[in-house]
């Protein structure tokens, strides 16, 4: 009977011990589930950044190309304008140059005008 008695409580030991570890098994797997979901939500959170970054990048670059694109347009169209300010301001010179010599044709005449008078 003592031996009866001692396996009894052996066996309701270990049946406690068992139900323990069994519970502690099932929080530690909804845990570890939890940490899964978590973790896959992360994953996806990274993985949508990244796509949003890298067409970001994309974008950037293109930007910069159109960018670098109209800067060499304008360097180009201002040397073009440059040039044709340096060709007006040629002419304008040459135009000054042909007033003053008018001018001064006019004043001489007008001076041997008036000294035939």
């Amino acid at each position: 009977k003592a031996f009866q008695k001692h396996l009894t409580e052996e066996q309701e030991r270990y049946s406690s011990e068992l139900s323990y570890w069994k519970a502690m098994n099932e929080h530690l797997y909804e845990s570890l589930t939890k940490k899964q979901e978590q973790l896959d939500e992360v994953v996806q959170e990274v993985k949508t950044l990244k796509s949003s970054n890298e067409d970001q990048s994309l974008e950037i670059q293109n930007l910069s190309n159109q960018v670098a694109s109209q800067q060499s347009k304008h360097v180009e169209e201002n040397f073009a304008l440059k040039s044709e300010v340096d060709s007006l301001s040629r002419q304008l010179t040459r135009l000054e140059e042909l007033k003053t010599s008018l001018q001064t044709e006019r004043d001489t005449h007008r001076t041997l005008a008036e000294e035939s008078a």
